[in-house]
């Protein structure tokens, strides 16, 4: 195979009818392709571990053999690098033969049967083939379709289609990510009780408050790459606080409601994204209202969020209180009228069961 052209060697060798001439919006369209084939290697089966790359169908007024050699080495690089499995390139393979005719020509092995082609991958030990076509639509897309053929059986393990040019559907603000958690704050906290006279009274005080949250989360890449998203946030709250310190086996039970929004950058990923196998770090602002009570909490939280599977996570973080630290209600403790909580300014945030749909 000729050696491997840079981007820009290989935009200078172009001719001045072809697509890529005097503008790197060509180049930048098969990098974005690239860089989406990058992210699908998470759905590859884990069982094919060693690949090799077999044929790749392109057309001589879109793409020039440099190009297609480019983008070739490419494609091995993904599945090497991101997808973490051996590529496979014997001399049989890289010598490649360009087929023209007046209107296409073809990047192919010179392996004339298919029996040389599965005997080849019995004494390399090869778990699957590449095959893919390279083309333009009249539009301006840029089109690869690339599949993964088992060897011997010639079973699709695999196949995925890509697309990038000024016709891409640009992402819908409605193409939503919901998920379910279930947060768990371990919030310190003081109750005063008040009484008749309006002095406060200590020996009814508690130090800890366990707030319980269901969250229904919705959720959105910010761009392309999905390592930056957005979110918004909203679910019932259930807070358990010990009824007083002479009688700590008694909980009451305060209820409320949260809403946020939060952000959330990916830092390390094993595929894509959305398929799981993630960590990132977060921030969320939120306001909790408590049922039956006076005031608002407004709380800020920065924490790490881990994606374990496709549809299970889980996050923990430490939150701070800018405002709102003190609600006012009736029946807080066992026989008073009117109890006061003030919230510390800082708690703990865990999320242990989060489930993304």
């Amino acid at each position: 195979m000729s050696s491997l052209l840079g981007a820009g060697e290989i935009e200078k060798q172009l001719p001045p009818n072809n697509p890529f001439w005097e503008s790197s919006l060509g180049l930048q369209q098969v990098e974005r392709i690239l860089k989406e084939l990058e992210n699908k290697q998470g759905e590859i089966p884990p069982q094919v571990s060693r690949i090799a790359l077999y044929q790749l169908r392109t057309q001589p007024h879109e793409f020039g053999p440099g190009l297609a050699h480019y983008i070739q080495a490419k494609i091995e690089t993904a599945f090497r690098d991101q997808g973490r499995r051996q590529v496979i390139s014997p001399p049989e393979l890289n010598t490649l033969n360009i087929t023209s005719t007046d209107s296409s020509f073809e990047l192919s092995n010179t392996l004339p049967t298919l029996g040389e082609l599965w005997k080849l991958g019995d004494q390399l030990r090869i778990d699957a083939f590449v095959q893919g076509n390279l083309g333009k639509t009249e539009e301006g897309d840029i089109l690869l379709n690339l599949k993964l053929v088992a060897h011997r059986s010639a079973e699709v393990l695999w196949s995925g289609n890509f697309i990038a040019g000024p016709n891409k559907p640009k992402p819908s603000l409605f193409d939503l990510r919901w998920s379910l958690g279930f947060p768990m704050r371990i919030q310190p906290v003081k109750s005063v009780t008040l009484g008749a006279d309006g002095n406060p009274d200590d020996s009814l005080s508690f130090d800890q408050l366990t707030r319980l949250s269901l969250r229904v989360e919705v959720s959105e890449a910010l761009i392309e790459n999905k390592r930056f998203w957005y979110s918004v946030f909203a679910g019932p709250d259930l807070s358990l606080v010990p009824a007083s310190n002479i009688n700590k086996d008694k909980l009451h039970r305060i209820y409320g409601l949260h809403l946020g929004v939060g952000g959330l950058i990916i830092l390390l990923n094993r595929s894509n994204p959305e398929r799981g196998y993630w960590l990132g770090t977060y921030m969320t602002a939120e306001v909790y209202k408590p049922f039956s009570f006076s005031g608002t909490v407004v709380t800020m939280t920065v924490g790490y969020k881990a994606q374990l599977s496709r549809h299970f996570g889980l996050s923990a973080g430490v939150s701070w209180i800018p405002l709102g630290s003190i609600i006012k209600g009736t029946g807080l403790l066992p026989n008073t009228d009117i109890g006061e909580v003030t919230f510390s300014p800082y708690s703990f945030e865990f999320n242990l069961l989060n489930y993304s749909f």
